[in-house]
């Protein structure tokens, strides 16, 4: 086809001509750059080894500030509570090895906690991976359960266009937890650096409404005694008549809490599904 051979032909000249355009950076001035256009202003983190490139950049940044940590699990913590206080994108680093096994942590609990954070860590060099070397850990795979999307990066070209999407992913839907794991060599090595123009990732469409089918009730914890006893029952009837919507009702039996019954409009009590069902 004439007509899409020249369409592709007209696309390379243009990528030709952002390529000769761009700046080349080595890849930890990119991760530096790709951060200071993402609006990250602070970062958590403890240097070693394999991230070392990348400390040498951050050390001329002055859009944003290191908060040096003790022990990697401290930093990933604290970029939980800054993104669960500020409502922005936590930011933790760590070197390869046990230094990146120490974030594995602080990144299931903001799997579990729907929290926004971008954990970097550096990795040995690429022509040293799979040979058992010094603190090499896989920690893509180790965290693939608990992410979003784990990415490996091994060439500095990449390194723009995985950041932003990582941001992106972190951010958006649900958010979660992304990790970035990039090879000591893709940190030294340049390229020219080319920002993506947009975030188009396949298969990742995330739901950003809730479903207008789906009903959700209040709930309300009460001890027993009181949803037994026949005066606050009426009462829940009348508030859940009133309202004009059900709400759900546990009773709380000394410290846990009971299957209990759910108030629909014009209705008496009946069975309630139990906590774990109520949240699936």
């Amino acid at each position: 086809d004439t007509t899409s051979t020249d369409a592709d032909l007209a696309e390379q000249r243009r990528q030709d001509q952002r390529v000769a355009k761009a700046p080349v950076l080595t890849g930890s001035g990119a991760i530096l750059r790709s951060l200071e256009l993402l609006g990250i202003t602070d970062v958590f983190g403890l240097p070693g080894g394999a991230i070392m490139p990348f400390y040498d950049e951050l050390m001329s940044a002055d859009k944003i500030r290191h908060i040096l940590v003790r022990h990697e699990q401290g930093a990933g913590h604290a970029a939980e509570g800054y993104a669960s206080a500020s409502g922005r994108l936590g930011v933790a680093i760590a070197t390869s090895g046990p230094g990146a096994t120490n974030l594995v942590t602080a990144i299931a609990d903001a799997h579990m906690d729907s929290v926004p954070l971008l954990a970097i860590t550096g990795q040995v060099f690429s022509t040293s991976m799979g040979t058992d070397a010094f603190q090499e850990v896989d920690i893509s795979g180790v965290t693939m359960p608990i992410t979003k999307h784990s990415f490996l990066v091994t060439d500095p070209a990449e390194i723009p266009g995985v950041i932003a999407a990582a941001v992106h992913v972190a951010t958006t839907g649900r958010p979660g937890p992304v990790l970035v794991d990039i090879t000591k060599d893709a940190q030294q090595k340049s390229a020219p650096f080319l920002w993506p123009p947009d975030i188009d990732l396949p298969g990742y469409h995330p739901v950003t409404k809730a479903n207008a089918n789906l009903r959700f009730f209040p709930v309300v914890v009460t001890h027993s005694h009181c949803a037994q006893h026949s005066t606050r029952r009426s009462g829940f009837n009348a508030v859940s008549d009133n309202a004009g919507t059900g709400f759900y009702v546990w009773l709380l039996h000394g410290e846990s809490l009971n299957q209990g019954e759910v108030m629909c409009p014009g209705k008496t009590f009946q069975p309630a599904p139990s906590p774990h069902e109520l949240l699936q």
